[in-house]
């Protein structure tokens, strides 16, 4: 499929449509259309969607948008519901018109969206969204939408995506800059074989590309939002009145200095009521154990409110009051009480994984979404805290946040750096198994698991809130005919051990005329291959390596003898950054089968998928192959 989209676009990007298309003036070929040229089994295809940038003499942001979707299957019905974001405070949305165009025989039907139909919703305390959904919407419609967006006092440009989760036609961006005021740079995230066509038209530049094919979800990538090619905008000059404000721009330095004028205030109230925990912190003997305890109280005191924030609204001396506020309200107080104690703690700007990867070549605080606090401990090692989720660790970079960067603000030494997360340590999970296999097929034995680190997390989270029956089907791990009892977790609330379970099992194995057919592989998530694909278009993404330890023991009934044994062996890909051993061997009427699979890095760029998709085919056929036993 890749190759075919390369031979499109090489011919496509000089077939770049520009001019006009009027509100409602559908051509009749669109609405006979039937599939995609580009891409034959898309559900649906974005006909054009275009924006222009431009500002007004107040220098304010305008942004006029204009969108056209034609839907091919009733599954791509759900492109009729439609949410647009922007500010609360600085954004006026105006000039909305929508409407859906079917084809009844021969006779276009227009049908408007109803204007009573139209909702604003508040996303955050920032933020909110126009939301609105097309009357009709079935296969062979045409969704059409047009609408302005005012920006007061605003010079971010954000970001235009050319790619979607529907492949697109055409999409361009006009930008109407007036360069005696303003300069930016523009950051194309363009990859090849994409081009982009650039022209000018009356001091107005036009960016566009045409026939874009669709980015769908993969196995272990980030966000569309990391992926999808785009143009960025960067702000480098502005020469107005105001161009004190907007200095932070030129360097992350002046970003980390902005920022944290911008939070001084709530760093300086006191907090009331928290005399007794600083002191407690303070007679712990090591730094690690004060970490530990504050990060744990804070944890537990502290109840987030579910907005990722970098900044705080009403201070933290209301949120402590109030025991509950955003991201950055928590982790602020705990480099309050932190520093109180007497360990060297600071705030970080991060990005969560949902909210995309930071790029350290765009000077641009908006990429961040949220804070942490930042404790370093000598040039190699650092604690990097987010005690707005009760599952984290306090000894463990949050999940959300690795592989991508955090700016560490410290303003009392003036320093500001960008500093790249990630956790080179394999994170384990040792899972043991002791069974007894009996004449009629049935399994019987016994299970112990230790999961660390970013493991142990998503355990814990998981079986607190699904409960130890919706829990008990996980660990079937899709054995419809497996029972499972006496399950027990250990050392769930401590950081530094790992959480062992333990539970007896009993499931009914396959067999036909006097066979009996044995999977080693019981209880680790590694039955299916998710890379089954042969081509891929982003990095696989696994945050961390994750590693596994498989043993199991398998007692073979009497009457019976071992038919097929599979090989012991060893995988490897080609640069050795994945190793799979497989070891079996049977003695005095007992299997032992182990596995160990060592990831040496988290990423595996999509140039290297080939080799990595080869090698994962024959590791999920080496972990599925069976023992067949025969009665003798």
């Amino acid at each position: 499929m890749v190759l075919v989209y390369v031979l499109m676009i090489a011919g496509a990007n000089a077939q770049v449509i520009p001019g006009a298309q009027q509100f409602g003036g559908i051509d009749n070929s669109d609405l006979l259309l039937k599939q995609c040229d580009f891409e034959k089994d898309a559900v649906a295809e974005i006909l054009f969607d275009k924006a222009n940038f431009s500002f007004n003499s107040r220098f304010e942001l305008i942004i006029e948008r204009h969108k056209r979707i034609k839907i091919f299957s009733e599954n791509a019905k759900s492109l009729g519901n439609v949410a647009i974001p922007y500010q609360k405070l600085y954004c006026e949305l105006i000039n909305l018109q929508a409407e859906t165009i079917n084809l009844k025989g021969n006779t276009p039907v227009v049908t408007p969206v109803d204007k009573n139909q139209i909702y604003v919703e508040n996303t955050d305390k920032t933020h909110k969204k126009t939301i609105f959904a097309f009357p009709d919407v079935s296969a062979g419609s045409i969704l059409e939408y047009k609408y302005t967006i005012t920006y007061r006092g605003a010079v971010d440009l954000p970001t235009w995506y050319f790619q979607n989760t529907v492949p697109t036609r055409y999409s361009e961006i006009r930008t109407d800059i007036p360069e005696n005021v303003f300069n930016y740079k523009s950051l194309e995230m363009v990859t090849q074989p994409f081009s982009v066509s650039e022209t000018k038209e009356n001091g107005v530049t036009i960016k566009a590309l045409a026939n874009v094919p669709s980015l769908q979800a993969e196995p272990y990538m980030t966000t569309l939002q990391d992926n999808c090619q785009r143009i960025s905008y960067q702000l480098v000059a502005m020469t107005t009145g105001e161009a004190h404000l907007r200095d932070n721009f030129y360097s992350w330095e002046k970003v980390g200095e902005s920022v944290s004028k911008s939070l001084a205030w709530t760093m300086e109230p006191a907090l009331a009521n928290s005399a007794d925990i600083v002191t407690t912190a303070k007679k712990l003997k090591t730094v690690d154990k004060k970490i530990a305890y504050l990060f744990n109280e804070i944890k537990q005191t502290m109840k987030w409110d579910g907005y990722h924030n970098l900044n705080s609204y009403a201070g933290l001396r209301e949120a402590w009051k109030n025991r509950s506020g955003n991201s950055a309200e928590i982790n602020l107080i705990l480099c309050r009480l932190l520093q109180r104690s007497g360990v060297k703690a600071y705030p970080m700007l991060t990005s969560t994984r949902d909210n995309g990867r930071v790029y350290t070549a765009f000077t641009n605080p908006n990429q961040f979404n949220t804070i942490v606090a930042y404790v370093p401990v000598d040039t190699t090692s650092a604690y990097v805290l987010d005690a707005s989720k009760k599952f984290n660790l306090y000894n463990q970079i949050p999940q959300d946040f690795l592989n991508s960067s955090g700016l560490f603000m410290d303003p009392g030494n003036d320093i500001y750096e960008l500093i790249f997360l990630e956790n080179a340590a394999p994170v384990n999970t040792v899972i043991a198994t002791n069974s007894e296999i009996f004449a009629d097929g049935k399994l019987k034995g016994n299970a112990v698991i230790n999961n660390y680190g970013y493991n142990k997390i998503d355990i814990s989270e998981k079986y607190t809130k699904d409960g130890e029956q919706k829990y008990s089907e996980y660990l079937k791990n899709g054995d419809g005919g497996m029972s499972i009892s006496a399950l027990k977790l250990e050392d769930k609330d401590n950081d530094v051990l790992p959480l062992k379970q333990t539970y007896d099992f009993s499931t009914q194995l396959a067999g036909e005329n006097n066979y009996i057919y044995v999977s080693p592989n019981l209880f680790a998530p590694l039955k299916n291959n998710p890379f089954v694909s042969e081509h891929r278009l982003t990095d696989v993404d696994f945050g961390y390596r994750d590693n596994y330890s498989i043993t199991g023991t398998f007692k073979i009934p009497a009457g019976y003898k071992v038919e097929a044994l599979p090989k012991s062996l060893a995988l490897q890909m080609p640069d050795e950054s994945i190793i799979c051993r497989r070891f079996i061997a049977e003695e005095g009427g007992v299997i032992v089968a182990r596995f160990v699979i060592d990831h040496k890095k988290s990423i595996y760029f999509k140039e290297n998928y080939p080799e990595f998709h080869e090698f994962c085919k024959k590791m999920y056929e080496m972990l599925n192959e069976q023992i067949i036993l025969k009665k003798s």
